[in-house]
């Protein structure tokens, strides 16, 4: 089982045990003008890690309709978009933070496309100038948010006389996912009757990538101005993540620890990143383990002493958020704390072998930044000046958010080096735990995510509107300055597997523990049974009361153990 590999799980629909998710966000009125805390698009989720007894259930995938004759179709092949073998990681699928190669060569009417993903989508866009410029006008939706794997088939009307070529354009309209993060590619579809009905197994063409790159060195690439040797050095960076050697744990036989040191984000003071980084994967790679404690801080280098590191306040790196594998973290107020990803009591644990090494980092850095709670909200002012907290909120023309988050100084120079510095633990599995199916020696703990943002019809983040705005449908008993939302429906439509990745098959779910996702200014995020008012899990922000070091940031999130589990219908 190799660990760099993810495994598919078909997609079902079971539900039937009602819940309640609510957030209250609040609204704070000084005496001469209206103090903002909360975030232009506030991303808030909560995950449930949970133990799940699958059943049977075919796959619902939509995919493109292909008309091709039979020896074509016997010979077609499938192209997954992000996987490469002979790349370091060799899988990243479809996500930001990438620079996609054109695939320009070898792909045939009949074959297929397969993107996998997980808060991400799928837009096929209206021309070459639509892909190059992210604008989604006239851009066909071809899969949503939770509708991975999709798989686009090339119809046989598509290249269909020899010599012809179309070129499909696609791209991710979350965010800025497309613009900033990259997360765009063109696929060329070329007839070649003698390469069809020739003899002998076609190979299927190769998804390249490049990571490590700027949005103009991708952009070169994506126009094929650029080989992609020139960017062996910004690869290489972005591949500079070091590990011990791993150490037993004293008193814990089979266990052990290692001390990991991520490759660097080099930032500006006001400068935002936000892109896919690789981590150096610290557990086996021929053989599952079961996690352990998994904890992390940000750390700046020496500029001295390139080997020394010291730590770093909230105050000056905000970690708008984080989503990988090898550590367990949502944000800055995962940082330096323990419980979000601790061991979980036998026979249950999250074991290896579905994960990589790829993370997402979306970093702020507010050296020198004069209104931090501006930067951090990513509220994105217009030429004029104005934000979402303005009258724009009743036009509708809304500003803000991960789509416009951009460097909030013009200052260049005085660069530091960030780093995440990561402290894991894993437990090698005895003979009989290996055999997962015949014993229950061990329990595999799955990860389910719900987001409050579908309560206003919006995706992963949304808008908190200044308080003389807040709709009354979203006020607590008339109270504008606490905004609440809230989903009621069946636990299997409110949760998705894993992050955003889709429907999960379940007949029963075991909620072992609740994490919380909140930005700042949040009060509380809750889940309860609709029926009888049972309140599975709290998820309450602590705030950070020290100046210059992490006053008015969320330091703390409280998380929610259960042991034994609270098993519900799934």
């Amino acid at each position: 089982l190799a660990t760099n590999d993810r495994f598919i799980q078909p997609q079902g629909q079971l539900g039937y045990k009602c819940l309640v998710l609510v957030l209250l966000c609040t609204r704070h009125q000084a005496t001469i003008k209206t103090m903002i805390l909360c975030p232009p698009f506030l991303r808030s989720w909560l995950v449930l890690l949970a133990a799940a007894i699958p059943f049977q259930s075919n796959s619902a995938v939509v995919h493109g309709q292909a008309i091709f004759d039979d020896m074509a179709a016997n010979r077609a092949v499938t192209i997954v978009v992000g996987e490469d073998r002979d790349t370091v990681p060799s899988f990243v699928g479809w996500t930001d933070g990438v620079c996609y190669l054109p695939i320009l060569e070898g792909v045939r009417p009949g074959d297929t496309l397969e993107f996998r993903f997980e808060p991400h989508n799928v837009y096929q866009m209206a021309s070459k100038q639509h892909f190059l410029d992210c604008n989604f006008s006239d851009a066909t939706l071809l899969a949503e948010v939770g509708e991975s794997p999709f798989r686009f088939t090339i119809d046989a009307e598509y290249g269909n006389q020899v010599g012809q070529e179309d070129v499909f354009y696609f791209a991710c309209k979350v965010g800025d996912h497309c613009a900033a993060g990259t997360q765009k590619i063109q696929v060329a579809v070329q007839a070649d009757l003698g390469d069809i009905v020739g003899q002998g197994e076609r190979q299927p063409p190769i998804s390249k990538y490049v990571l490590g790159t700027t949005t103009q060195e991708c952009d070169d690439i994506q126009l094929s101005n650029a080989a992609v040797s020139e960017l062996g050095q910004a690869q290489a960076n972005a591949l500079r993540s070091t590990c011990e050697d791993p150490v037993p744990v004293e008193g814990q036989p089979g266990t052990y620890m290692r001390t990991c040191l991520s490759g660097p984000a080099t930032l500006t003071p006001g400068g935002v990143v936000n892109r896919l980084f690789v981590l150096n994967y610290p557990f086996p790679m021929d053989h599952r383990v079961a996690l352990g404690q998994r904890i992390f801080d940000m750390v700046m280098d020496n500029p001295e002493n390139p080997k020394e590191h010291w730590p770093v306040d909230h105050s000056q790196l905000y970690i708008h958020h984080m989503a990988g594998r090898v550590v367990f973290s949502q944000g800055a107020e995962s940082m330096g704390q323990m419980g979000p990803d601790a061991p979980f009591p036998p026979p249950y644990a999250r074991l290896t072998g579905n994960d990589g090494p790829a993370t997402i980092f979306h970093l702020i850095d507010l050296r020198n930044v004069t209104d931090w709670l501006s930067c951090v909200e990513c509220r994105c002012p217009d030429n004029s000046g104005k934000t979402y907290l303005d009258d724009l909120t009743q036009t509708g023309n809304v500003t803000g958010g991960v789509s416009c988050c951009s460097n909030c100084t013009d200052l260049e120079g005085l660069t530091v080096d960030y780093r995440m510095r990561y402290n894991v633990t894993y437990r090698e599995l005895a003979e009989e735990e290996m055999a997962l199916e015949a014993t229950p020696e061990v329990v595999d703990v799955d990860l389910l995510v719900a987001d409050i943002a579908p309560a206003v019809d919006m995706m992963l983040e949304y808008n908190v509107p200044s308080y003389q705005w807040l709709p009354e449908d979203q006020q607590v008993d008339g109270n504008p300055y606490i905004q609440h939302l809230e989903r009621v429906g069946p636990f299997s439509e409110i949760f998705q597997r894993s992050f955003f990745a889709g429907p999960y098959d379940a007949e029963e779910i075991s909620i072992l523990r609740c994490v919380s996702h909140l930005h700042i200014a949040s009060i509380t995020q809750y889940l309860e049974d609709a029926e009888t008012g049972e309140r599975y899990c709290e998820g309450t922000p602590i705030y950070g009361t020290t100046p210059d070091v992490d006053k008015g940031f969320v330091t703390t999130i409280t998380v929610n153990n259960h042991d034994p589990p609270i098993t519900i219908p799934a």
